[in-house]
């Protein structure tokens, strides 16, 4: 992927939205990492042309949406690329956005399906993406986000801890 036009990120975000759901895990592990390549090559410049005008937070909004939609899968390799992903997306498309920014396109989405109670798998895969995300915060030294993220995480074992002991 050597042409990073914003109309080949259109291209690319289309085919991969078409493709059948009906693969095995390892292409749909190679198909979740290939949106955290995306997020790599284009960095900021990740504008899809169908937004007027084009918006970086609106896409990267769309590629982590696409990511979501494989938190079902069970498997492992999967839900490990999924967090892969995620952080690709943070690391090249967020990383200089303000806190409240990060933490409402990448954390929020992970501790609202932890908190949700939604299937097992999704939420397996939103624990693991959520510490993924946690190391690249504390990697890039990220204080602000880490202090957003520590007392909801802190909240969520509460419940839980409370939830079993019932």
């Amino acid at each position: 992927m050597t042409n990073n036009s914003p109309n080949n990120l259109r291209v690319y975000f289309s085919s991969l939205k078409d493709l059948k759901r009906h693969h095995d895990a390892a292409t749909k592990e190679v198909e979740v990492l290939i949106f955290g390549y995306i997020a790599t090559v284009y960095k900021t410049n990740l504008l899809d042309p169908l937004d007027k005008p084009p918006n970086l937070l609106k896409s990267v909004v769309r590629l982590c949406e696409s990511i979501h939609n494989y938190f079902k899968d069970t498997n492992q390799s999967v839900q490990i690329a999924c967090a892969k992903a995620l952080t690709e997306v943070y690391t090249n498309c967020l990383q200089e956005e303000a806190t409240d920014i990060c933490s409402l396109i990448i954390v929020e989405p992970l501790l609202s399906i932890l908190n949700g109670g939604a299937d097992r798998a999704t939420q397996q895969t939103a624990a693991y993406c959520l510490k993924e995300a946690i190391k690249v915060f504390q990697m890039k030294q990220k204080t602000e986000l880490l202090d957003y993220t520590a007392p909801r995480l802190y909240n969520l074992f509460l419940v839980i801890v409370c939830e079993y002991r019932v």
